[in-house]
């Protein structure tokens, strides 16, 4: 009878290593899995906080471009206005020349 109790403890005691094992591996392979998760999510944070710095300056850089096209469409006007100025002919007298006429005529 003993023997019998020897054996289906060393049984049980197989059988508990055979069910144990795998799960003892599977836990270890969930704890890589799970690290790897948190690097992953680490990674995602960090890709959302340099796509929002990306956004900004982006939004930035659009408000220098539509300052810098405001001022040359300025500028373009001014000089378009210049050589209209330059362009028309001349159909009075300067001011200078009607201003020593004047003083001319007067004295």
């Amino acid at each position: 009878m003993r023997h019998w109790s020897w054996i289906l403890t060393a049984m049980a005691i197989i059988a508990l290593a055979v069910v144990i094992y795998p799960l003892v591996q599977t836990q270890k392979r969930l704890r890589l899995v799970q690290t790897e998760l948190n690097r992953a999510n680490e990674q995602v944070v960090q890709a959302k906080a340099g796509a929002a710095e990306l956004e900004r300056v982006v939004a930035n850089l659009k408000t220098e471009l539509d300052a810098a096209t405001m001022a040359r469409t300025e500028l373009q006007g001014n000089l378009e206005e210049a050589n209209s100025d330059v362009e028309q002919p001349c159909r009075a007298s300067p001011p200078y020349f009607s201003a020593k006429t004047s003083i001319a005529t007067s004295a």
